[in-house]
């Protein structure tokens, strides 16, 4: 299909040996870099010893990316099987965003695809709610109560903290507005951004000279160079290697 080949290409997926290449290098590195510092690192943080943390981390690895990963081939091989001539009718018609509800309405019986909504629902929930809770906690203690206020009464901070989960919420819903497919939002969260901080995150564990003055230098200038590459026309994926080198 042309309009599939070119939406491939638009993607940045052309070139697949080196984008399965680039994911194996960036998978390894994430996974020397440790927990991301965001709600999976207060998860760890939460464990009561060392071996519940691991445990803990490598049962959340198995239950959610196995099934995930799995129910993602499964409804991708349907749609090959049996979309694909549906699509190649419609030609420059064929509305790609459309190939999972399709799937999904067609081909999973009542009951499993009841199932299989609530967990995305579940997923989104989980997520939303944990990201906008791992905002405030590090806003209002290691900033505020840290270098500003420290002594704030209990109240006033968890007023605060109500306060900053609602304007990272209403901002994220506006910068949304202006975000022109969600592929391209992802394709930078889980390429450019992880390419800005997965260096510094690497040697922090791993070379003692790598105080915290050079991860926040690190961290800094690849958030700085990830936020600059959302304005250019670089592939996200493609630049990986390069903001990793940087920072």
């Amino acid at each position: 299909m042309p309009e599939a080949n070119e939406r491939i290409a638009g993607d940045g997926y052309s070139l697949f040996s080196l984008f399965i290449m680039l994911g194996l290098f960036k998978g390894i590195l994430q996974s020397l870099a440790g927990p991301a510092p965001n709600f999976d690192m207060q998860r760890i943080l939460a464990a009561r010893t060392p071996s519940e943390a691991a445990k803990m981390s490598g049962f959340v690895s198995i239950v959610l990316l196995f099934p995930r990963y799995m129910m993602v081939t499964g409804l991708t091989v349907l749609a090959l099987v049996y979309l694909t001539p549906a699509l190649k009718q419609m030609n420059s018609a064929a509305d790609f965003e459309q190939i999972l509800p399709l799937t999904l309405a067609n081909f999973i019986p009542s009951g499993l695809l009841g199932l299989i909504i609530a967990g995305l629902l579940a997923t989104f929930m989980s997520t939303f709610a944990a990201t906008s809770n791992a905002a405030p906690a590090y806003v209002v203690n290691d900033i505020y109560k840290r270098y500003i206020n420290p002594d704030i009464p209990e109240r006033k901070a968890l007023k605060l903290s109500y306060l900053v989960s609602v304007l990272f919420v209403v901002c994220g819903s506006l910068l949304g507005l202006f975000v022109p497919s969600l592929n391209s939002m992802v394709m930078w969260l889980v390429s450019a951004l992880y390419g800005g901080y997965t260096a510094a995150n690497v040697l922090k564990w791993y070379w003692w000279r790598f105080n915290g003055i050079a991860f926040f230098c690190g961290m800094t200038a690849g958030i700085i160079l990830s936020v600059f590459l959302m304005l250019t026309d670089i592939q996200p994926f493609y630049a990986f290697p390069f903001l990793f080198g940087f920072c």
